[in-house]
């Protein structure tokens, strides 16, 4: 694994970033987020103090003292007032984004390994649409299984500090045009993102095994 910690992948001005594939232990937590993981296994220890520590690098540019990164009620990271933010990590890397909200509304990011959303998956997590996207891609559809589904779950970190809300895998159909992947949303049930699906910006870099998706919105777009 190269190593992540200053290379700017995503290149995006607006926001921070900081990724590692060295994994940390909870000496790099601070006391408050060592709360949430004492009783945790060994492993939900590392995957934990390494997206922290992550997030406090992303964190470094616009504040100087680091805030303990709590848990809301679906465990998502609650970030310093006027920035917002995105916490995930796989086997091999972990990383996080940051902007402040008068640049982005909200921003997810999803780390995936290559090849492990295998097509017995496809139907439970993907549209007719997109399972006939992915094939067409030929030799690289497991590669665009895996980013289809990776992009769902940056979709699911961006909405739902803005909702609150539950989004199964096909709450949500993403479609291919003029090589931009379109958000749309299926379930008529759920017609409650505060804001134009179309808004939404796409990034994703594959490194080694190790796919990284982004989804954002800009706060003036």
């Amino acid at each position: 694994m190269p190593n992540l910690t200053k290379t700017p992948f995503l290149q995006i001005p607006s926001i921070s970033q900081h990724f590692t594939g060295d994994f940390k232990g909870i000496e790099h937590l601070l006391p408050a987020e060592v709360l949430i993981v004492e009783k945790a296994s060994t492993k939900r220890r590392a995957d934990f103090s390494t997206g922290r520590y992550c997030a406090s690098q992303a964190l470094s540019p616009f504040i100087k003292s680091r805030p303990a990164i709590l848990q809301g009620k679906g465990n998502e990271p609650l970030w310093p007032d006027g920035l917002v933010g995105s916490i995930s990590h796989s086997k091999k890397l972990a990383g996080a984004v940051v902007a402040k909200q008068t640049d982005v509304t909200a921003i997810g990011v999803d780390i995936e390994t290559l090849g492990g959303v295998k097509p017995d998956m496809w139907r439970l997590v993907f549209h007719d649409e997109e399972q006939a996207l992915i094939r067409s891609k030929g030799n690289d559809a497991a590669t665009w299984a895996t980013l289809l589904f990776s992009l769902k779950e940056s979709f699911y970190k961006l909405q739902y500090p803005l909702t609150g809300l539950f989004v199964d895998f096909t709450d949500i159909l993403i479609t291919e045009s003029n090589a931009k992947l379109i958000f749309s949303n299926t379930n008529p049930q759920k017609q409650f993102f505060p804001f134009n699906l179309n808004r939404i910006e796409t990034h994703w870099i594959l490194i080694g095994d190790q796919l990284i998706t982004l989804c954002y919105i800009r706060r003036h777009s």
